[in-house]
Protein backbone atom coordinates (compact mmCIF):
# COMPACT_ATOMS: atom_id res chain seq x y z
CA UNK A 1 0.00 0.00 0.00
CA UNK A 2 1.24 3.38 -0.79
CA UNK A 3 1.95 6.37 1.79
CA UNK A 4 -1.11 8.77 1.18
CA UNK A 5 0.06 12.49 0.45
CA UNK A 6 -0.27 14.50 3.34
CA UNK A 7 -3.45 17.34 3.33
CA UNK A 8 -2.33 20.52 3.30
CA UNK A 9 -1.45 22.41 6.47
CA UNK A 10 -3.23 25.51 5.99
CA UNK A 11 -5.58 27.56 3.04
CA UNK A 12 -4.38 30.59 1.66
CA UNK A 13 -7.05 33.11 0.88
CA UNK A 14 -6.35 35.26 -2.43
CA UNK A 15 -8.39 37.70 -4.52
CA UNK A 16 -7.41 38.41 -7.89
CA UNK A 17 -8.60 41.23 -10.47
CA UNK A 18 -9.69 41.06 -13.65
CA UNK A 19 -9.62 44.77 -14.58
CA UNK A 20 -11.25 45.99 -18.19
CA UNK A 21 -9.87 48.65 -20.13
CA UNK A 22 -11.74 49.49 -23.89
CA UNK A 23 -12.24 45.88 -24.31
CA UNK A 24 -8.93 44.21 -22.81
CA UNK A 25 -8.18 42.65 -20.21
CA UNK A 26 -5.14 43.24 -18.37
CA UNK A 27 -2.61 40.55 -17.65
CA UNK A 28 1.42 40.90 -15.65
CA UNK A 29 3.90 38.78 -15.90
CA UNK A 30 5.26 37.39 -12.34
CA UNK A 31 9.12 38.61 -11.39
CA UNK A 32 11.63 36.50 -12.21
CA UNK A 33 12.40 36.41 -8.20
CA UNK A 34 8.78 35.15 -7.37
CA UNK A 35 9.60 31.22 -5.70
CA UNK A 36 5.95 30.70 -6.61
CA UNK A 37 5.87 30.50 -10.73
CA UNK A 38 8.20 33.39 -11.56
CA UNK A 39 7.89 34.77 -15.12
CA UNK A 40 4.24 33.65 -15.23
CA UNK A 41 1.52 35.54 -16.75
CA UNK A 42 -1.79 36.16 -14.89
CA UNK A 43 -4.24 38.60 -13.38
CA UNK A 44 -3.21 40.77 -10.84
CA UNK A 45 -4.28 38.66 -8.01
CA UNK A 46 -2.41 38.20 -4.01
CA UNK A 47 -2.94 37.21 -0.54
CA UNK A 48 -6.02 38.28 1.51
CA UNK A 49 -4.64 39.15 4.78
CA UNK A 50 -5.60 37.95 7.96
CA UNK A 51 -8.84 40.01 8.97
CA UNK A 52 -8.89 41.86 5.97
CA UNK A 53 -12.11 42.33 3.37
CA UNK A 54 -11.58 40.37 -0.04
CA UNK A 55 -12.96 43.31 -1.70
CA UNK A 56 -10.58 45.24 0.06
CA UNK A 57 -7.54 42.87 -0.59
CA UNK A 58 -7.94 42.37 -4.52
CA UNK A 59 -7.65 46.83 -4.72
CA UNK A 60 -4.33 46.39 -2.58
CA UNK A 61 -3.45 43.98 -4.44
CA UNK A 62 -3.74 45.61 -7.88
CA UNK A 63 -2.59 49.16 -6.73
CA UNK A 64 0.60 47.02 -4.90
CA UNK A 65 1.29 45.44 -8.16
CA UNK A 66 0.30 48.03 -10.90
CA UNK A 67 -0.14 51.01 -9.22
CA UNK A 68 -3.62 51.09 -10.87
CA UNK A 69 -6.99 52.58 -8.39
CA UNK A 70 -9.83 50.47 -9.25
CA UNK A 71 -13.90 49.53 -7.63
CA UNK A 72 -15.09 46.54 -7.44
CA UNK A 73 -17.65 45.87 -9.67
CA UNK A 74 -19.13 42.40 -9.20
CA UNK A 75 -17.79 39.11 -7.78
CA UNK A 76 -17.35 36.93 -10.25
CA UNK A 77 -16.48 33.90 -8.47
CA UNK A 78 -13.95 31.61 -7.52
CA UNK A 79 -11.45 29.27 -9.03
CA UNK A 80 -10.74 26.12 -8.79
CA UNK A 81 -8.78 25.63 -5.16
CA UNK A 82 -5.13 24.41 -5.97
CA UNK A 83 -2.45 23.70 -3.93
CA UNK A 84 1.02 24.98 -3.54
CA UNK A 85 3.70 25.35 -0.92
CA UNK A 86 4.18 28.61 0.95
CA UNK A 87 7.33 29.32 3.17
CA UNK A 88 7.96 24.93 3.30
CA UNK A 89 4.15 24.27 4.10
CA UNK A 90 1.88 22.49 1.56
CA UNK A 91 -1.53 24.86 1.39
CA UNK A 92 -4.22 25.07 -0.44
CA UNK A 93 -5.12 28.08 -2.48
CA UNK A 94 -8.92 29.27 -2.36
CA UNK A 95 -9.40 32.22 -5.26
CA UNK A 96 -11.80 34.76 -5.31
CA UNK A 97 -11.91 36.77 -8.59
CA UNK A 98 -13.47 40.25 -9.10
CA UNK A 99 -14.34 42.44 -12.02
CA UNK A 100 -12.89 45.51 -11.14
CA UNK A 101 -13.14 49.15 -13.05
CA UNK A 102 -10.43 51.38 -13.01
CA UNK A 103 -10.94 54.71 -11.19
CA UNK A 104 -9.27 58.35 -11.27
CA UNK A 105 -7.09 59.57 -14.25
CA UNK A 106 -6.55 55.74 -15.65
CA UNK A 107 -10.31 55.42 -16.10
CA UNK A 108 -10.70 58.21 -18.15
CA UNK A 109 -7.60 57.82 -20.21
CA UNK A 110 -8.14 57.72 -24.00
CA UNK A 111 -4.64 55.87 -24.33
CA UNK A 112 -3.56 53.08 -22.17
CA UNK A 113 -3.34 53.98 -18.44
CA UNK A 114 0.29 54.48 -17.55
CA UNK A 115 0.92 50.78 -15.33
CA UNK A 116 3.79 50.88 -12.43
CA UNK A 117 5.42 47.66 -11.85
CA UNK A 118 7.52 47.24 -8.44
CA UNK A 119 10.02 45.26 -10.37
CA UNK A 120 9.98 46.98 -13.78
CA UNK A 121 13.37 44.41 -14.90
CA UNK A 122 11.66 41.01 -14.44
CA UNK A 123 7.97 41.86 -14.71
CA UNK A 124 5.98 43.19 -17.67
CA UNK A 125 2.41 43.69 -18.56
CA UNK A 126 -0.06 43.62 -21.35
CA UNK A 127 -3.86 44.46 -22.66
CA UNK A 128 -5.16 41.68 -23.82
CA UNK A 129 -8.46 41.74 -26.35
CA UNK A 130 -11.03 39.55 -24.74
CA UNK A 131 -11.59 38.13 -28.28
CA UNK A 132 -7.67 36.73 -28.00
CA UNK A 133 -7.48 35.76 -24.27
CA UNK A 134 -6.89 32.10 -25.27
CA UNK A 135 -3.47 33.59 -26.96
CA UNK A 136 -2.40 35.26 -24.38
CA UNK A 137 0.27 32.87 -22.94
CA UNK A 138 -2.03 32.45 -19.81
CA UNK A 139 -2.61 29.16 -18.22
CA UNK A 140 -6.09 27.38 -17.99
CA UNK A 141 -6.44 28.44 -14.38
CA UNK A 142 -6.09 31.97 -15.12
CA UNK A 143 -8.24 32.14 -18.62
CA UNK A 144 -11.24 30.11 -16.62
CA UNK A 145 -11.12 33.48 -13.94
CA UNK A 146 -10.89 36.11 -16.84
CA UNK A 147 -14.02 33.82 -18.93
CA UNK A 148 -15.92 34.06 -15.51
CA UNK A 149 -15.35 37.76 -15.03
CA UNK A 150 -16.76 38.35 -18.36
CA UNK A 151 -19.39 36.27 -18.34
CA UNK A 152 -20.66 37.24 -14.45
CA UNK A 153 -21.62 40.69 -16.35
CA UNK A 154 -25.12 41.93 -17.47
CA UNK A 155 -25.44 40.66 -21.54
CA UNK A 156 -22.31 38.70 -20.91
CA UNK A 157 -20.00 42.36 -20.77
CA UNK A 158 -20.94 45.57 -19.93
CA UNK A 159 -18.30 46.98 -18.92
CA UNK A 160 -17.40 49.60 -21.52
CA UNK A 161 -20.34 49.65 -23.19
CA UNK A 162 -21.06 47.42 -25.33
CA UNK A 163 -21.63 43.66 -24.88
CA UNK A 164 -18.84 41.75 -26.53
CA UNK A 165 -18.08 37.58 -26.75
CA UNK A 166 -16.50 36.02 -24.67
CA UNK A 167 -13.92 33.64 -26.78
CA UNK A 168 -13.93 32.69 -30.27
CA UNK A 169 -12.62 35.20 -33.33
CA UNK A 170 -10.52 37.95 -32.53
CA UNK A 171 -12.69 41.49 -32.45
CA UNK A 172 -11.61 44.53 -33.68
CA UNK A 173 -11.13 47.22 -30.67
CA UNK A 174 -10.30 51.29 -32.02
CA UNK A 175 -9.18 50.12 -35.27
CA UNK A 176 -6.88 46.87 -34.34
CA UNK A 177 -7.14 43.75 -32.58
CA UNK A 178 -3.07 44.55 -31.30
CA UNK A 179 -2.30 43.76 -28.26
CA UNK A 180 -0.84 46.25 -26.06
CA UNK A 181 2.10 45.89 -23.68
CA UNK A 182 4.09 47.32 -21.43
CA UNK A 183 7.53 45.95 -23.24
CA UNK A 184 6.25 48.16 -26.75
CA UNK A 185 6.21 51.23 -24.87
CA UNK A 186 8.97 51.30 -23.88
Amino acid sequence: MSARPASPAADIDLAAAIVMHRDHVLIVRRSMTEKFLPGVWSLPCGKVGAGENPTDAVLRELREETGLDGTVIRFAGTSLPFESNFRGTAVRNLQRNYVVQLRGPAARAQAWPEVELPDKETQDFRWVPVGEIDKAGLDEHNRRAIRQGLTSLPQARQVSGSAQQVSGSAQQVSGSAQQVSGSARR
